[in-house]
């Protein structure tokens, strides 16, 4: 039995799963951190939570219920009628998500409190406790083929600091503006689209940056640790590879069957990266 596998049915805490997607042009430099070329999408799954941490805790049971009832009232606006204004917005709010970029999805998506127990820094960037200890490792697998134990830990290690302030940053930006939308408000009929615009990037790149901090303090106290893996091997080395493609559509599917990962996550990043890499 393979490693992969076997932490498939263990289900580790939080695992993390390397996914090169394509290689930049080499005459056309990238804002983005690359490993050696390679634009990569990290997919990040924890365990589901433990009913009695929610329980146990107002505040998270109350968040839990608020992003329920956000998630459920979203939902409802894509099933609208045809032409109302709550479907238009679905639709263009869909098409914002398409393009944020998927690392700070991908990052949004990852909950620390689910992770291994450690005690990471609060959005101000201040250290709660230099005395917690991790004790449970966080896999990291790869393509052995394409990527090195060592490469593909350095990549992640320079991705999150960069994605750190830049969340940090964007949070500071979208919840500094948002009072300044408080005058749509008086708007007769429809909601105040702007306000709640700006909180929900706000609380997205709060998302973010949590996450990303986590990580950083995971990489630095050696928790993560890379583990070939040979399926996802046999499947980087049957997709296309022309254009600078490393991780064509149809085999980005059957590893987000082999890996429980959404489809319109990977193919989002997909597509992105193919994008990016001609950009």
């Amino acid at each position: 039995m393979s490693s992969l596998t076997t932490a498939l049915l263990r289900k580790p805490a939080l695992r993390i799963v390397a996914l090169p997607l394509a290689r930049h042009a080499p005459a056309q430099p990238s804002n983005e951190p690359t490993n050696h070329g390679l634009l990569t999408y990290y997919h990040f799954q924890s365990a589901a939570k433990k009913r009695e941490e929610t329980d146990g805790n107002f505040v998270k049971r109350k968040g839990a219920w608020a992003m329920q009832k956000a998630t459920t009232t979203w939902a409802g606006f894509g099933k609208a009628k045809t032409g109302s204004w709550k479907l238009r917005l679905y639709q263009w709010g869909e098409k914002i998500v398409d393009r944020i970029e998927f690392e700070e999805l991908a990052l949004k998506s990852l909950d620390p409190s689910l992770g291994p127990s450690i005690l990471h820094p609060d959005i101000s960037g201040k250290r709660v406790s230099e005395k917690a200890e991790a004790v449970d490792t966080i896999p990291l697998y790869y393509p052995p083929s394409i990527l090195s134990p060592s490469s593909c830990l350095e990549h992640l290690d320079v991705l999150l600091r960069h994605r750190t302030p830049r969340h940090r940053r964007g949070f500071w930006f979208w919840f500094s503006i948002a009072p300044f939308t408080a005058p749509f408000a008086l708007l007769p009929i429809i909601p105040n689209i702007p306000f709640f615009f700006c909180v929900w990037r706000a609380w997205h790149h709060h998302r973010a940056h949590r996450a990303s901090q986590y990580l950083e303090e995971c990489v630095k106290r050696k928790m993560i640790e890379p583990e070939a893996s040979e399926e996802l091997d046999k499947l980087y080395k049957q997709s296309s590879t022309d254009k600078g493609v490393i991780l064509d559509r149809e085999r980005a599917l059957q590893i987000s069957n082999l890996m429980e990962i959404d489809e319109v996550d990977i193919l989002r990043a997909v597509e992105q990266a193919n994008a990016r890499k001609t950009s």
